[in-house]
């Protein structure tokens, strides 16, 4: 079964006088996977290797099935 999978990620957070400037990002990932666990499990191994400061939660998986289709 494939899965969508995608979390956000806080790359970068810095001061600037009185602002905090974060810099985020999206990973995205099409999974092939029997369960939803798998999936995440996957997930979380393909991205281990990107640079980032801090997960945002939820890492959110949903069947890749069930995703809209625009015409």
């Amino acid at each position: 079964m494939e899965w969508l999978v995608h979390q956000t990620f806080i790359e970068r957070m810095t001061y600037e006088r009185f602002s905090k400037i974060v810099t985020t990002f999206v990973a995205i990932r099409k999974v092939i996977a029997d369960s939803k666990e798998e999936a995440v499990g996957k997930f979380m191994i393909a991205t281990s290797n990107l640079t980032f400061q801090e997960r945002i939660e939820p890492l959110n998986c949903f069947p890749f099935d069930e995703l809209a289709t625009i015409i």
